[in-house]
């Protein structure tokens, strides 16, 4: 998250009048074992959104009703998503940016 956070930062003062968002850590099938770190990093990092940067649980469009990620969202490989799982962030993504700069 440290590392994360630097670079938010840096975006910021690099680019002041940017509007920018971070997209969190997406579970997936084939990385479940490594949910828990991910989901601290999102967390930390979420816990920091606010003035500098918008913070887009794109996570909880990915998981199904039993809390784990939804297969048939990804493809065979567990890793990347199918055009479901697009769809469904890309709604999230469209929904931010429709937004007005400053609302949150």
């Amino acid at each position: 998250a440290r590392h994360i956070l630097a670079l938010l930062s840096r975006l910021r003062t690099d680019y002041p009048r940017a509007r920018i968002a971070f997209l969190s850590l997406k579970p997936s099938p084939l990385r479940w074992t490594l949910w828990p770190k991910m989901a601290a990093v999102n967390a930390a990092v979420a816990a920091r959104a606010g003035r500098a940067f918008d913070y887009l649980d794109v996570a909880c469009v990915l998981l199904a009703r039993d809390g784990l990620p939804d297969a048939q969202l990804f493809t065979a490989d567990g890793l990347h998503m199918n055009p479901r799982g697009y769809a469904r962030w890309t709604r999230l993504v469209q929904a931010w940016l429709a937004r007005a700069p400053g609302s949150g």
